[in-house]
């Protein structure tokens, strides 16, 4: 599945950023470029990456460090998310 960014911003609450397809190299600058302006308190909905490489996983990282909440993840790339630095 080629990575897709849906962006909802219903009036009165934190944006959400659903993520879908593999979260890779060239998907993780499509999400850097997306999300520049993005405010702490956004959350990340990762309910549908199916995988995440090394670069994808400092994408979100670095969200997460500006205030994203990240949402949704999948059991294995909750575990990566963890292991990476910064995680929790």
């Amino acid at each position: 599945m080629p990575f897709r960014i849906s962006e909802e911003c219903p009036a009165g609450t934190p944006a959400t950023y659903r993520l879908a397809g593999r979260l890779d190299g060239d998907a993780a600058e499509v999400l850097r470029d997306a999300c520049v302006g993005i405010a702490a308190g956004a959350i990340i909905d990762l309910a549908e990456v199916s995988y995440a490489d090394d670069a994808g996983l400092r994408a979100l990282g670095e969200l997460r460090a500006r205030g994203a909440v990240l949402h949704g993840s999948r059991p294995y790339l909750t575990l990566l998310l963890q292991e990476a630095p910064g995680g929790r």
